[in-house]
């Protein structure tokens, strides 16, 4: 290699050198395991970051100069923060004064699977319809280890200063905690959590496309697609950083669909999504747990602003939003349950996520209700 690497783990003040014992040890393919057996079970961290200094160094280099500009000996930084579930993403730090980017590196089975449909959805509502609230994509490629294996990966913009939130337990309550990159955890205020809430729910109905029904389908709190970068009180910035599974709620549609057929696609998503923004794992990894049902107050009135900010991004009529909000009034409480428990029924039966929200369904409902007759 012609440009010079240095190689970190978690954090600068832990580099990672090829005569460390860490360098030869197998890389694990995701947060709760040290086994790989979805993976390729070569792959040690060395490889890895030789993987991505390959791919920095051949594919983005040429295919992206601006990304990679090199103009003196000073190293480029690339610092492995976190062992994904379906990626290992490298924080990548180009000096003099570019700004930093990440790899995010497929290493486990269902990484591998998504990659290719993850980058072209994250380009795709980067492009217009979520411009400002995905990060930016560059390249979509691959480096190769010494051996000659080759590990799939994209470069794209890192985010500074956003972190990973999840409900924790704080003296035994239950708290929403920010993770900062020094370990410590920030408990969040309600009207802080409200508004992450707003803003989450903005994004996922921003990124919906009423007329070809596609939507963000894998969204989970527990895998850290939802970042967040905390400010005083409620200025604080959400950003939604992987789009693993996008596409139509209910298989596609041929032709244009028509009004009711559009509204009845909304409700599902509205309601798909005010389930899917409660439910987190403690710490990220540990069992499921519920936000409480206050933070549909600011789950409704961010969704219709998404559903705005979409219509208008998409070219069609903003008064769309007016109709589906007397839409959402005029169903009762039985019908929401009836759309609800069809959805929630895809989970396994015996699954803590079905059982959690089903226990729940009625007060969630009813408090969902409540928020958008106001």
């Amino acid at each position: 290699m012609n440009t010079p690497f240095e190689f970190f783990l978690e954090t600068t003040t832990r580099p990672v050198r090829p005569e460390d014992p860490l360098w030869d040890e197998q890389l694990p393919s995701g947060p709760q395991t040290r086994s790989r057996p979805d993976g390729d079970s070569s792959l040690t961290y060395g490889n890895l970051f030789l993987a991505v200094a390959d791919f920095m160094e051949s594919a983005v280099a040429g295919a992206r100069p601006e990304l990679l500009d090199i103009r003196n000996s000073t190293p480029v930084r690339i610092q492995l923060v976190k062992h994904g579930a379906f990626y290992h993403p490298c924080r990548i730090d180009v000096p003099p004064g570019n700004r930093p980017l990440v790899v995010n590196v497929a290493v486990s089975r269902p990484g591998r699977e998504t990659i290719r449909s993850e980058f072209k959805a994250l380009a795709k509502l980067g492009a217009f319809q979520a411009a400002g609230f995905v990060p930016e994509v560059y390249l979509l490629g691959h480096g190769c280890c010494p051996g000659g294996q080759k590990v799939p990966m994209f470069v794209g913009q890192w985010l500074n200063d956003f972190h990973e939130f999840h409900l924790g337990l704080d003296d035994g309550r239950l708290v929403v905690l920010v993770w900062n990159c020094d370990g410590g955890r920030q408990v969040l205020a309600p009207i802080q959590v409200r508004e992450i809430i707003r803003q989450a729910a903005f994004i996922l109905a921003a990124c919906y496309d009423p007329i070809s029904m596609e939507a963000i389908s894998g969204f989970h709190h527990a895998a850290g697609d939802l970042v967040v970068r905390p400010g005083r009180g409620d200025n604080l910035q959400v950003r939604l950083i992987s789009v693993r599974d996008y596409r139509p709620l209910a298989g596609r549609t041929d032709g244009e669909p028509d009004l009711p057929t559009i509204l009845d696609g909304l409700l599902v998503l509205f309601l798909k999504s005010s389930f899917q923004l409660r439910l987190d794992r403690l710490d990220g990894v540990g069992s499921y747990a519920l936000y409480p049902p206050w933070i549909l107050e600011a789950f409704w009135p961010g969704f219709a602003e998404g559903v705005s900010w979409s219509l208008k991004a998409l070219g069609l009529p903003v008064e769309l939003t007016a109709i589906m909000i007397d839409y959402f009034r005029n169903h009762s409480l039985e019908d929401w349950k009836e759309i609800s428990s069809s959805w929630l029924r895809r989970y396994p039966e015996t699954s803590p996520q079905r059982q959690l929200l089903e226990a729940d369904i009625e007060n969630h409902l009813a408090c969902l209700q409540k928020a958008v007759r106001q």
